[in-house]
């Protein structure tokens, strides 16, 4: 089982789980029209990953092949770069939207 937090929402109870450390699905399908990203509720860094595959995309259809290949390689390093970092922080800045949302940490006793 993953080591997660509980959160509850006060108005509705609606409960979510927020896995700590690394997130998978932040470094590999963050890329993906950042749509695990606005799943998370995190719309700014989804279209942030929008912005960057528009940019990816166009880099490949310019018609001049040394400004695409420059072009392209700048957006895979920084695609990189940014799926990297979401990897490794996604889970702490969905936790914190969660938390500035007025979802509130609940803490659950774990049988010993």
């Amino acid at each position: 089982m993953t080591d997660g937090i509980l959160y509850r929402h006060p108005g509705t109870g609606r409960v979510q789980i927020v896995a700590r450390g690394w997130s998978w699905g932040l470094f590999l399908f963050s890329g993906c029209f950042g749509i695990p990203l606005f799943f998370r509720g995190l719309a700014v860094w989804g279209a942030i990953m929008c912005v960057i595959g528009v940019l990816g995309f166009l880099s490949y259809i310019h018609p001049d092949g040394e400004i695409a290949g420059r072009l392209s390689m700048m957006v895979s390093v920084i695609y990189g770069l940014v799926s990297l970092w979401l990897g490794f922080q996604g889970n702490a800045i969905a936790a914190a939207h969660l938390e500035t949302c007025g979802w509130e940490k609940v803490e659950v006793a774990l049988p010993s």
